[in-house]
């Protein structure tokens, strides 16, 4: 199981808000936190965030 994360942001709220109760739940659940895709980071051009995003590409592949 994995959760991404559209930015540092994004994972940090989840981490504040939900990342206690799914730790309780006991369930291990890898989190990636990946490249935001904001306008912020447009000059990292599409290549680039094509490469940070293919982390994902297992898990992809393993839900197809």
């Amino acid at each position: 199981r994995v959760i991404a994360f559209n930015g540092a942001t994004a994972a940090s709220l989840f981490r504040r808000r939900v990342g206690p109760p799914l730790a309780a739940l006991r369930q291990p659940v890898q989190r990636i936190a990946l490249t935001s895709t904001s306008p912020a980071h447009a000059a990292m051009g599409l290549e680039a965030l094509r490469a940070a995003w293919s982390v994902l590409a297992p898990w992809r592949e393993s839900s197809a």
